[in-house]
C-alpha cells in the first residue's frame, strides 16, 4: 500500500501479522543499537510465530531474557478485556517456563498495537500492577485464557494462583500505539525501513504554482497583430480617397 508523507501509517492494511511483527523488531534492533534505551536491552530475537507463548520478541541484556514484545495489528481500538487476556496469558507461560522472565522487578512487557488502545485500557496498562488485582473479573480471564490455549490446559489455578499474581503485581506494562510507531520510524537512524516495508507515494503541493500556470497559459493564447505592411495597398488607397472626399465636403460646407 502507498503511503502519503505526514500522514499517520495504516499498519493493518499496509502489512500482514507477521510482517508487522518483523518491523517491530528491526525497528527495535536500530533503537538500540542507536542506544535510545540506554542499557535496558542489548539485543533482541523475533520469535518464529509458531509456538511464542506470549511473546512476539525478546529483549535480552547479556543474554537474558529482561523484557518482551507483543503486537497486535487491529484496526480497531483493543479493549481491557482483550489487553489484559493477551498479558495473563505471557504471565501463565513464564510460570511454566521461569527463563522467561530473569528478574521480575526489571522487566518490561511492551505492548505494540498497530492502532489504540481505548481510553479506560490505556489508563488502566499504565497503572497495571497496582490495579489488576483489584478486578472483578479477573479470574475470568485467567480461566479463558488456559481454556483457549491447550498448552495451559493442565495449569490448576488454586496451585498457581499466589506465582502468577506475584507476577502480575509486578510487571512493568509499556504501551505502545501506532502513532508511536510512526514517531520512532520518522527518526534518521529508521527511515531505510520506509523503503523496506512501504510504498512511500510522493505528493506535490501545487497550490504556490498557481500564479506560474495563468501567467504561462496567458502566453500562449493567440493574440491578433496588425502589421501595416501586409495591408493591401488598394485598401490604403481606398481609405485616403474617402478621407480626401471627406475634406472636401467639409470645406464646402
Amino acid at each position: 500500500m502507498s503511503l502519503l508523507p505526514n500522514k499517520p501509517i495504516a499498519y493493518h492494511t499496509s502489512l500482514d501479522d507477521r510482517r508487522f511483527e518483523e518491523f517491530v523488531k528491526d525497528l527495535y534492533h536500530q533503537d538500540i543499537q542507536e542506544g535510545l534505551f540506554g542499557n535496558k536491552f542489548d539485543a533482541i530475537t523475533l520469535l518464529d510465530g509458531i509456538k511464542e507463548q506470549g511473546r512476539d520478541c525478546v529483549l535480552h541484556k547479556k543474554g537474558k531474557n529482561v523484557g518482551v514484545i507483543q503486537c497486535k495489528r487491529y484496526k480497531s481500538s483493543l479493549n481491557k478485556p482483550e489487553s489484559s487476556r493477551e498479558i495473563i496469558k505471557f504471565c501463565l507461560y513464564s510460570i511454566i517456563y521461569p527463563e522467561f522472565i530473569s528478574d521480575i522487578d526489571s522487566f518490561e512487557y511492551h505492548f505494540v498495537c498497530s492502532s489504540y488502545f481505548n481510553n479506560p485500557t490505556a489508563l488502566f496498562l499504565q497503572n497495571f500492577s497496582a490495579e489488576i488485582l483489584q478486578e472483578k473479573d479477573l479470574e475470568g480471564w485467567i480461566n479463558q485464557v488456559i481454556q483457549e490455549n491447550k498448552t495451559l490446559a493442565n495449569i490448576d489455578l488454586t496451585k498457581i494462583k499466589s506465582p502468577l499474581y506475584e507476577i502480575l503485581s509486578n510487571i512493568n506494562i509499556i504501551p505502545i500505539i501506532g502513532t508511536d510507531l510512526d514517531r520512532k520510524l520518522s527518526l534518521a537512524h529508521n527511515k531505510n525501513l520506509y523503503a523496506e516495508y512501504f510504498e512511500v507515494k510522493t505528493v506535490i503541493d501545487t497550490t504556490e504554482l498557481t500564479p506560474i500556470t495563468e501567467a504561462l497559459n496567458n502566453l500562449q493564447k493567440p493574440k491578433l497583430i496588425v502589421s501595416v505592411s501586409a495591408i493591401p495597398s488598394c485598401m490604403v488607397i481606398s481609405s485616403q480617397l474617402l478621407l480626401s472626399s471627406k475634406k472636401t465636403k467639409d470645406e464646402q460646407l
